[in-house]
């Protein structure tokens, strides 16, 4: 498992490194991106909990990575779909999900900026190279997901302002009444809602984001939207309660 963690964790790295290199970021900025990444708590947490599915993060990257190459030569469509896939056979069932919706709405604000569709029939292509490789395992879940469904209150007051939300990205365990086992203080789920990397590096990403706005708009505004999902019911329109 120790060998497996350190593995995914390098192929974490370079596939950042890649993806950000892929975006003409300099060599600096390209290995800051890559530590920012997978040193988050986000992958830190998870896996010192025992949620190998968390190791799913190393291949999403490089999904990205590969859709983005697709735009100009479709060979690497099949890549991207494959890394999506062994991201799913990993374990990994929210981010998985997720990550799809970050394609689809990259490739629908980059279609509208650059009048051109074929952004959208791409990830149409993604998906259903990726059903077909998953099927295996994506049709049985779907199964029992019907059969035994998660029924569960609507959760999206998890923030109760946004000072909570940049408490949660600064911060590398979080710690909130939201997430404490049956209320009692002494026993906290300590792994849940973290998204911490750190203060200077959330300043980097915010610096570097202004920076970038001109040449990749279509990501930019992709993750206004993702903050925006994530903020939950303490904004007046809830995204997260639209999807």
């Amino acid at each position: 498992i120790k060998i497996a963690i350190l593995i995914h964790f390098f192929i974490g790295l370079l596939a950042m490194y890649s993806l950000a290199r892929q975006f003409k970021l300099s060599n600096l900025a390209s290995y800051a991106s890559a530590f920012i990444y997978m040193l988050s708590s986000v992958f830190a947490v998870r896996i010192a909990a025992g949620h190998f599915a968390y190791l799913a993060m190393s291949f999403y990257p490089l999904s990205f990575l590969f859709f983005i190459k697709g735009l100009k030569e479709i060979k690497y469509i099949p890549l991207s779909a494959l890394f999506l896939a062994f991201a799913f056979f990993s374990g990994s069932v929210y981010e998985f999900a997720f990550f799809i919706l970050f394609l689809g709405i990259y490739a629908l604000i980059k279609s509208i900026i650059k009048f051109r569709f074929k952004y959208l029939k791409i990830i149409i292509f993604i998906v259903l190279f990726t059903f077909l490789i998953t099927s295996i395992k994506l049709v049985p879940t779907f199964s029992f997901i019907n059969d035994n469904p998660r029924d569960t209150e609507f959760a999206a007051d998890e923030y109760t302002s946004f000072k909570d939300f940049m408490d949660d990205i600064f911060k590398s365990v979080r710690l909130t009444k939201y997430y404490i086992s049956g209320g009692s203080p002494d026993d906290p789920v300590w792994w849940e809602g973290n998204l911490g990397i750190g203060f200077i590096s959330a300043i980097l990403v915010i610096i570097g984001g202004l920076f970038c706005f001109k040449k990749e708009k279509a990501l930019f505004f992709s993750a206004i939207i993702f903050i925006l999902i994530f903020l939950g019911g303490t904004i007046p329109i809830s995204l997260w309660k639209i999807i």
